[in-house]
């Protein structure tokens, strides 16, 4: 969720992209200002909270956006899934 420049909450499901500890890298369907704020939720991802958009650039259609981390947010990579035992 963010909030567009006439100060509507807008929403999207998101591609991500270059998950770190830090920040991610996603592409929304419209541009979204630097320095704004957007949140964040994805159970698989084990994400929820706040960002801050670093960079957005228009690219093929959509818009790819750099967020960091704020407000402790953390992304842990989830462990592997051991295999089934036959």
């Amino acid at each position: 969720m963010w909030v567009d420049k006439l100060g509507r909450e807008r929403f999207a499901s998101v591609q991500s992209y270059d998950i770190s500890a830090s920040g991610m890298r996603l592409s929304l369907p419209e541009a979204v200002e630097a320095r704004s704020f957007v949140r964040l939720q994805c159970a698989e991802l084990g994400i929820h909270g706040t960002a801050s958009v670093r960079h957005c650039e228009h690219q093929g259609g959509k818009y790819l956006v750099g967020l960091e981390f704020v407000g402790g947010l953390k992304w842990k990579q989830p462990a592997p899934v051991p295999a089934p035992k036959d």
